[in-house]
């Protein structure tokens, strides 16, 4: 009942995450009709190619065998197998090809089907795999009852073919009883060439039909509930809470940078409390003044105080602090909307110094 229910919250389509991971264990569709099909196509080649070829030496072989089967000398060992090689020769040089050609059929079906991939897991030993309860499901199943049907549907199929086949070709197999025994070979072919050719057409139907339904079994296999989605969407984003306190460690560093950055400061401006922008400008260094810090109500309470305690001029300015905050970016320079009013405190500052420095003089 649990599977049933989980099975039944699995509701969503796979994500491309799940299918990719899915497919880099090793688990991919396939349909076990397929191998077959190309089996069957390669004897049909090879009834059609090869055999058709080779059958013309194997009777020449029989013929030489049955009109000189009183003049072969088997007297000794060597002798018996002198015979058994010549009569052996033709017979590898046909099975072999047909060996290659049916292993190369075995390679294409897999191919046909999903590309080549190295994958351990898939060997790897598991005793999940071992379970009676799931073995049961997998025969008594619905996946068992559609194999159960691809098999019926393969048995009376092929079964109705050979009965078809053999009764309109009766005629021709009886008489092979009356006829030479070197044409048997060539009407065997013909035979076998009809009922492979046959039988790989109803395995086309049937691996394609295969195929079709092994992939859409699979996807439905891969479906994920909505937590799991969940689940893989907070993977890929990375945990929240962690997030968090990276950003938050990132602030802090950021802010010892520019609380350190703040000496460094020609003027701040202030709101008085609720803002503080740090700016730098030495004619020097060339171009207009600098954001080398600012801050809100805390931030602007320690921007402050280190200006006092650093002896950095310090002028309030409400319009000006607030919009400087919103507008300015720190380690960039000033926009140019406030280069006037800037330039404004920083003569003041500069006449301000003029006038004290004159009046320790005096």
């Amino acid at each position: 009942m649990s599977d049933d229910a989980d099975k039944e919250s699995k509701t969503n389509e796979p994500t491309e995450k799940k299918i990719t991971d899915t497919i880099s264990k090793g688990n991919v569709p396939v349909s076990r009709e397929v191998p077959v099909l190309f089996s069957f196509a390669a004897i049909l080649f090879i009834c059609s190619f090869i055999l058709s070829t080779g059958i013309a030496s194997i009777e020449n072989l029989l013929t030489k065998m049955f009109e000189g089967a009183g003049t072969f000398r088997l007297d000794t060992s060597l002798e018996a197998n002198d015979l058994m090689f010549a009569a052996l020769q033709p017979v590898f040089f046909i099975v072999f090809p047909i060996l290659l050609i049916l292993m190369a059929a075995g390679v294409l079906s897999s191919l046909a089907q999903n590309p080549l991939q190295l994958s351990l897991e898939r060997i790897q030993p598991q005793l999940s795999r071992i379970s009676l309860v799931a073995g049961l499901k997998r025969i008594f199943g619905f996946r068992g009852l559609a194999d159960f049907a691809k098999s019926l549907f393969k048995f009376l199929s092929i079964g109705i073919v050979v009965i078809l086949i053999i009764k309109s070709d009766a005629q021709l197999t009886l008489s092979t009883m009356i006829r030479p025994p070197e044409i048997i070979p060539s009407m065997l072919l013909g035979l076998l060439t009809k009922l492979t050719g046959a039988v790989t057409l109803i395995a086309l139907l049937l691996a394609t039909f295969d195929t079709v339904w092994s992939r859409i079994a699979w996807r439905r296999d891969l479906r994920m509930s909505h937590q799991e989605v969940k689940e893989e969407h907070k993977d890929a984003e990375g945990n929240p809470q962690i997030k968090g306190r990276a950003r938050a460690l990132a602030r802090q560093r950021s802010s010892k940078r520019m609380m350190a950055a703040v000496p460094t400061a020609t003027l701040v401006i202030t709101n008085p409390t609720h803002f503080a922008i740090a700016l730098r400008y030495v004619r020097s260094e060339g171009g207009a003044p600098v954001v080398v810090a600012k801050g809100q109500d805390n931030i602007a309470l320690r921007i402050r105080s280190i200006a006092e305690e650093k002896n950095i001029a310090i002028i309030e300015n409400k319009p000006l602090a607030r919009a400087m905050y919103e507008k300015t970016t720190i380690g960039s320079e000033i926009p140019q909307e406030f280069f006037k009013a800037v330039a404004e405190l920083i003569h003041f500052l500069q006449m301000r110094s003029t006038t004290q420095y004159a009046e320790l003089r005096g």
